[in-house]
């Protein structure tokens, strides 16, 4: 079994404090919690979480059912529970590297690896908290961002010192913006997800140093980030119309998901949306996960499409950047059903389909890579910190609401993806440029 938190699962769950005189009842409580939360990160491990039955728990547990419901309504309370605890072990680590003191970038760097190597002492319980949570619904993911929520501010503690030229003293110091901050914390959390889920945490400690020091080169933009001028072009913000039966069901599955999320949709509720029946539905594909999966790969194609033919316009590779992801953000913002879907329930619908959506992230990082030629020094991984850094700014606007607030991350996309390459200074020029630029000779 793997190691969790509260001691090594096989001794955890073999301890049974009984009740009796002398033993508080206070302390028998927080026994069978322990062993519940070591059975959740135990069996969410082996089966994932969905799959899992409150009898499985306490069976694991050693633990009656009376006292379970004594402590939890459901396994999903338990979940919130365990994944509170696990998160607030992350930040501790994370927190106490950080306070052992050196220059800005040295505990930027202490704080990274102290989150990163939590994950590779923890792994089945960070893959709880950093990738199973995600997938189990709002309050599991607004749980989850809690433990993160702490990291961003030692980053930002961080960023604020190195933008102010070594002192510690904020004042009128400028800072990044939030959800550029949010954004740089969520590659590092989406590097570490990846590579548990996959169980190659191996290669998580190799991560750690790179990651920090790509963090640490950004700076806050000189002048504010502007949002896009104006409002989307009548017809812009228009369903996208299917071309086929399969592009109806496809649709169809992302508004039921839009509708109840994708654990709760079944098939009837997809024939419902896609004006279709069951039958139909299985002519195409033979399970709602299949369809999901392509749902993702069309998401991917279309949008590719997109950023491919805006870029493609741009009179130079920093323009090109620009425009890209201006597109890529008014694709998602036409289409919110298809957005929530492939974006966010993504990571409800099981690995073949966080697999396609990590290769729709990789191929927006291939945008990034005449930058290495720019500036050859850049760290490797700033591709696919940056591509994942935009995934975060698309994942939060769209649970925000989608639409206009998914239109309006572009000139920080811009900032983000560019500043490594080009600099502070000339990333926000770009980023701010609302005029159309002259198309490529």
């Amino acid at each position: 079994m793997p190691p969790t938190p509260w001691g090594e699962a096989d001794t955890v769950l073999a301890r049974r404090l009984r009740p009796g005189p002398g033993v508080p009842r206070e302390a028998v409580a927080a026994d069978q919690r322990e062993r519940l939360m070591a059975a959740m990160v135990v069996l969410a491990d082996e089966r994932g979480y969905q799959p899992l039955r409150v009898e499985d728990l306490i069976a694991l547990a050693g633990v009656a059912r009376g006292a379970f419901y004594e402590q939890f309504r459901s396994k999903d309370d338990l979940l919130l529970a365990t994944v509170v605890e696990i998160g607030a072990l992350g930040l501790r680590d994370a927190t106490t590297a950080f306070k052992r003191g050196g220059s800005a970038d040295v505990r930027l760097r202490a704080a990274v690896e102290g989150l990163i190597g939590f994950a590779v002492a923890q792994p089945a319980a960070a893959r709880l908290w950093l990738a199973d949570a995600y997938g189990a619904g709002p309050a599991a993911i607004d749980t989850a961002e809690r433990g993160l929520a702490g990291v961003r501010e030692l980053a930002s503690d961080a960023l604020t010192e190195l933008a102010s030229g070594g002192s510690s003293a904020t004042g009128n110091a400028m800072t990044l913006p939030p959800e550029a901050l949010r954004a740089l914390v969520g590659a590092v959390h989406r590097a570490t997800a990846s590579r548990l889920r996959r169980r190659h945490e191996d290669e998580l400690p190799a991560l750690a140093r790179p990651l920090a020091g790509w963090i640490a080169g950004y700076r806050p933009p000189p002048t504010p980030l502007r949002r896009p001028r104006g409002h989307a072009v009548p017809g812009t913000d228009a369903r996208i119309a299917p071309r086929d039966q399969a592009e109806r069901i496809l649709l169809g599955v992302c508004d039921a998901i839009y509708d109840k999320g994708y654990t709760a949709t079944t098939l009837a509720d997809i024939a419902t949306r896609a004006a279709t029946s069951i039958r139909t539905f299985y002519a195409h594909y033979e399970s709602k996960e299949e369809a999901f999966v392509d749902a993702v790969d069309l998401a991917q194609v279309q949008s590719y499409a997109a950023v491919l033919a805006a870029s493609r316009r741009a009179p130079d590779w920093p323009h090109a950047v620009r425009a890209g992801l201006t597109a890529l953000c008014n694709y998602f913002a036409a289409e919110p059903p298809l957005a929530e879907a492939v974006i966010v329930e993504v990571h409800a619908a099981g690995e073949q389909a966080l697999r396609r959506h990590e290769e729709s992230t990789a191929a927006i990082a291939r945008l990034l890579e005449p930058g290495y030629e720019l500036a050859p020094d850049t760290p490797a991984i700033a591709a696919e910190a940056i591509g994942s850094a935009i995934d975060t700014l698309l994942y939060d606007a769209i649970r925000a609401g989608g639409g206009p607030k998914v239109r309006a991350i572009a000139p920080t996309a811009t900032y983000l993806a560019l500043s490594p390459f080009i600099g502070a200074n000339a990333a926000c020029e770009v980023a701010n440029d609302s005029g159309q630029p002259r198309r490529r000779a």
